[in-house]
């Protein structure tokens, strides 16, 4: 482990009011040269208004933030990034269009041929070599950004930060849309970045990633900084403990100890691009789980159900009738509902509040006529799910993007606690939100099929699939493989099952 021999950035006794909320009270961290320093907290607890002080996109209300023993005030993120502090958002801002040299050079101009001011490609895309072998040799330097797995598009932006000479790396989430084997590339690469030098915030809810990865954990709770230890004086269910200020010693509510009620979803023959000829029961009251490796065709299977992808051949029976929704809007008017894998670009509006994202599935039920909605039973049936679901907000008017992310899942379920479909589908429902919402979002779930919801879940965490499923289906390049009970399935048998093997 690298040496903590010199302080480069310290926050001291920062603090951030937005109206009654006070985002940050009085919050202290240290980065020393040489360190991966973990940051974890509830969704609301203060991470990201922390991280855009630290990086010039807010000013504090109070407080100081020291740079290599000198107090700085950045007005901008541009100013933070020519200081040595660069960040790397969950969003990743890369041009999808443009190739990962070009994305490359975004923030600074392009080489030249001196006499006619050209851009100079060879030495383009050899500056862009040089500077992401560093950190893997393999990422294609002319294929658009937008066609490259989310592992390289994150070392893209690292890159990024590399090039500008940045000192500092904060990383907001980097892993939250990878596979376990792109998350230990990664973390691989990180390790290297701090054994030469390099000061590295990181920010995650996966906490084994922070207790394996880091040198030092600070804990955020209500804004304020509850602990900061060495990364060998935590374990995951201390951490738990401090962030959410008490002790979750029941991760998942019961599942049902009863057979579920009558057959509700009958799939016969179901095939899209990579799904084959899947068939299965969902049944009333159920929580199916669907597992399957990266590209299993688990995602799909869920969108061929919900009318985002037309099948190609296939039938489904909702109670008992022959259904064929044409559009996720058709299949929500049949009675089923899909929570999308990516919220902020599949199920929010960005432009719109929080009470407008919560009414999106209901506007039929709403509209006072053509042109307008109801807006009283609106704001009332937004303000009892806010209440009803904690969900932490300063206005129901407020921007959804002003919302933690968790946050922004609950809204998202909101929408179907207010009129629940007949058939919900969920793919990768707690990505990248905290235990604490993940264990209200679990307590959601498990409401909904206690109430006669049949509900499917696709997950990469298995530890989540066996936690809230009645039965689970296997999806193995496309085909379903297995259809087993939950009971007695550990996660080694179910990975076994998910390689396409028998576990012995």
């Amino acid at each position: 482990m690298a040496g903590h021999d010199r302080q480069v950035l310290a926050a001291r006794g920062l603090v951030k009011q937005f109206a009654a909320v006070r985002a940050l009270d009085g919050v202290d961290l240290d980065l020393h040269r040489g360190e991966i320093h973990g940051l974890v907290g509830q969704n609301g607890a203060g991470k990201s208004t922390l991280i855009r002080i630290l990086s010039g996109a807010l000013q504090p209300d109070e407080g100081r933030i020291v740079l290599r023993g000198r107090p700085v005030a950045f007005r901008s993120p541009a100013q933070a990034l020519a200081a040595g502090i660069a960040v790397v958002h969950q969003e990743l801002s890369l041009v999808r269009s443009l190739d990962a040299a070009e994305n490359l050079f975004l923030d600074r101009p392009y080489p030249r041929r001196s006499r006619l001011g050209l851009v100079d490609w060879p030495r383009l895309y050899e500056t862009a070599a040089d500077v992401l072998r560093r950190l893997h040799p393999g990422i294609p330097l002319r294929v658009p950004v937008g066609r490259l797995s989310p592992a390289f598009q994150t070392l893209i932006a690292i890159g990024r930060a590399l090039w500008a000479d940045a000192s500092v790396l904060i990383l907001d989430e980097p892993t939250a849309s990878l596979t376990d084997e792109e998350v230990q590339q990664l973390l691989g690469v990180l390790r290297r970045l701090r054994d030469e030098g390099k000061s590295i915030l990181y920010v995650s809810h996966r906490l084994p990633e922070i207790v394996s990865l880091c040198d030092r954990i600070t804990v955020l709770r209500d804004g304020r900084v509850v602990a900061s230890r060495p990364a060998a004086a935590l374990d995951g269910p201390e951490m738990v403990r401090l962030m959410t200020g008490r002790r979750v010693d029941q991760q998942f509510p019961p599942r049902r100890t009863a057979l579920a009620g009558e057959p509700l979803l009958e799939v016969n023959g179901l095939r899209g691009r990579r799904v084959r000829g899947a068939s299965f029961t969902l049944r009333r009251g159920e929580v199916l789980g669907v597992a399957g490796l990266m590209g299993s065709g688990r995602s799909e299977l869920l969108r061929l159900l919900c009318g985002a992808v037309r099948p190609a051949a296939g039938q489904v029976r909702l109670g008992g009738r022959p259904v064929a929704p044409r559009s996720p809007g058709e299949a929500l008017r049949l009675g089923i509902a899909m929570v999308p894998e990516e919220r902020r670009a599949q199920a929010l509006i960005p432009s719109l509040s929080v009470r407008e994202n919560m009414a999106l599935a209901h506007l039929d039920a709403l509209a006072a006529g053509r042109w307008w909605l109801r807006s009283a039973p609106e704001r009332r049936e937004a303000a009892g799910m806010v209440e009803r679901l904690h969900i932490r907000l300063q206005s129901l008017n407020q921007p959804i993007t002003q919302l933690s992310g968790g946050n922004q899942q609950k809204v998202v379920f909101a929408r179907y606690l207010l009129r629940p479909p007949r058939v919900l589908l969920l793919d990768e429902p707690t990505r990248g939100v905290d235990v604490g919402t993940k264990f209200e979002l679990y307590q959601i779930i498990r409401r909904l099929a206690d109430e006669g919801t049949g509900i499917m879940v696709a997950s990469s965490e298995l530890s989540e699939l066996l936690g809230l499923s009645d039965r689970l289906l296997v999806l193995h390049d496309g085909e379903l493989t297995a259809e087993v009970p939950n009971d007695g399935m550990t996660e080694e048998s179910l990975s076994t099952l998910m390689f396409g093997r028998r576990p012995a």
